[in-house]
């Protein structure tokens, strides 16, 4: 970035390859090169997430109530 110190550059750098270490542990990689881009690429894993029937228990709770009835009745 041009604005650190010797010191500054050495402690980014070894977190840098620690993160690296990690880097298979996620569901997503975002590298901010485009703010536009990246915002955009943000709101759409937010949404995703959102969606994600993991996080909706009270739609997988009313589904599951539901389901076998409506199952049998339509076959």
């Amino acid at each position: 970035r041009g604005s650190e110190n010797e010191q500054e550059r050495e402690l980014r750098h070894t977190m840098a390859l620690r993160d690296f270490n990690f880097v298979d542990r996620h569901d997503y990689h975002v590298v901010n090169d485009d703010f536009e881009e990246t915002l955009a690429t943000l709101m759409a894993i937010r949404r995703a997430e959102k969606a994600r029937l993991t996080h909706q228990r009270t739609v997988l709770g009313a589904y599951a109530q539901h389901a076998e009835p409506a199952l049998l009745r339509y076959y």
